[in-house]
């Protein structure tokens, strides 16, 4: 007669490994999704399903379960999905002034075109901040998200390349809040620039990074204007959102290449861990797999 209850451990064995599949196969369709440069309402809604159907199953897994005992690449995989899901439904910087700049004419005339410029960018930012279909959490916050990713992942990712896209969301940081905050850094972008890695040994490096990218100094001393305001533009021009969204895509998709791939994957792919394809298959049609 057949089993009516299920072992709890091996239960637990089971759950691990289609929540590690549902997560790993949820990280590809967001990071496929983050590479379109068209997000369509259909797009986001299938999206937005498959990384919902993560969440509800792991939170279902745990309220089973709540000793269960996850292996570090499924954590880190969980902490990934995460992480990519909020950077791909952050809509991308503000309009630029140059789009700004053409409606001033319904500006208030007494107005200097670099108040103009600050009013419609600031506009623009209010809107993408508090508009809820949106979901957008600030890059500060996302910025902050991912160095907390790296830093549990830090043995499987190069320091120097953390490093590089961790000063690079300050600067991000720095230029999307720049339009409600110019008397000097945000405080969300100053809170991701004093981070450090919990590594005592790693701080000394991150510093010296963030000294390449970080923006201090003139650009916060200088007041109000047309000078200040075309140095942000400069700077916005210099650190291109697009190429910096590329470049953290790419970073999470070779640490995804790092992490075990899922046992169902790999059942699916014809060959598990240590066993030859023929082994793999004769496993596959002794529990009952085609």
């Amino acid at each position: 007669m057949m089993a009516t209850k299920a072992d709890p451990d091996v239960r637990a064995d089971v759950d691990l490994m289609v929540l590690d599949y549902l997560a790993t196969l949820a990280i590809g369709r967001v990071l496929t999704a983050a590479e379109n440069p068209t997000k369509t309402p259909r797009l986001k809604e299938e999206v937005d399903w498959q990384v919902r159907t993560v969440k509800v199953f792991h939170a279902n897994m745990m309220t089973a379960c709540e000793d269960i005992a996850m292996s570090s690449d499924l954590e880190i995989k969980l902490q990934i999905l995460e992480f990519v899901n909020e950077f791909w439904n952050h809509p991308g910087p503000p309009k630029s002034s140059s789009r700004n700049t053409e409606s001033n004419s319904n500006q208030d005339p007494s107005k200097t075109s670099a108040q103009a410029m600050d009013q419609n960018t600031s506009d623009d930012f209010k809107r993408s901040s508090t508009n809820p279909q949106s979901r957008q959490l600030p890059l500060g916050i996302i910025g902050h998200d991912f160095l907390e990713l790296c830093d549990r992942a830090s043995a499987k990712v190069s320091p120097t390349r953390w490093f590089d896209l961790g000063a690079r969301f300050v600067v991000q940081s720095e230029l999307e809040d720049y339009p409600i905050c110019h008397d000097g850094m945000s405080s969300r972008a100053a809170e991701l620039f004093q981070w450090l890695p919990r590594n005592p040994d790693l701080r000394p490096k991150w510093v010296a990074m963030q000294g390449q990218y970080v923006l201090r100094g003139n650009i916060h001393e200088l007041e109000d204007g047309d000078e200040r305001n075309s140095m942000w533009e400069q700077l916005k021009d210099e650190n291109p959102f697009d190429g910096f969204k590329s470049m953290v895509i790419a970073f999470v998709d070779d640490l995804m290449d790092t992490l075990d791939p899922p046992v169902l994957l790999q059942l699916e792919c014809g060959k598990l861990g240590g066993l030859t394809e023929a082994e793999t298959r004769e496993l596959k049609e002794r529990i009952g797999m085609r």
